[in-house]
């Protein structure tokens, strides 16, 4: 029975979501992200993700049924807000 663990934090910076190719929800890992620290432009700001949760079109976006772009995976989470503009 899978079960959420929390990401090593061997990484030791921000990290995304991403996948290779479309047919298996295991083909999901976490990759670094360049990390951005610039001030938020007027009307942005910067979030502080602790947790990322996948909605079913994430899931069948992975598996290669959802039609379309839907984008990347991993777009609801829970976060607080770092920097405003």
């Amino acid at each position: 029975v899978p079960r959420l663990t929390e990401a090593a934090r061997s990484m030791g910076g921000p990290v995304r979501l991403h996948f290779d190719a479309r047919g298996a929800v295991s083909s999901l890992r976490l990759v670094p992200q360049a990390s951005d620290e610039s001030e938020p432009a007027h009307g942005e700001v910067r979030l502080r993700v602790g947790a990322v949760g996948l909605n079913f079109r994430d899931v069948l976006n992975v598996l290669g049924a959802y039609p379309g772009d839907p984008g990347p995976p991993g777009g609801d989470c829970a976060a607080h807000v770092a920097a405003t503009g």
